[in-house]
């Protein structure tokens, strides 16, 4: 898999579940893009473990709108991600 690969798919991702006001759920996402469940389950549980505020309503995945603090920062919500995304694929740099 392409390094850019998962950072673009994680941030589909995001960008997606923030877009949709009731969520959706893990099949809808693997339908749209073919990606498998397994890696969106595992795309989730890294989003999750950053503190990104993705709940789980249900069946259905969402992004507690308002949630991050982008603005206090004084990056936009899209670049906080991409920050973040970045900082997850470097560990695969260590040592090279």
């Amino acid at each position: 898999m392409a390094r850019n690969d998962r950072l673009v798919r994680t941030l589909t991702i995001l960008r997606e579940l923030g877009a949709a006001r009731t969520g959706l759920t893990v099949k809808t996402l693997a339908e749209r893009h073919g990606w498998s469940l397994r890696t969106i389950y595992r795309d989730l549980a890294a989003l999750e473990q950053a503190r990104f505020p993705v709940v789980k309503d249900g069946a259905r995945y969402r992004v507690v709108e308002g949630q991050v603090p982008a603005a206090g920062l004084g990056v936009a919500r899209d670049e906080l991600c991409a920050l973040f995304v970045a900082r997850e694929l470097a560990h695969g740099l260590r040592g090279t």
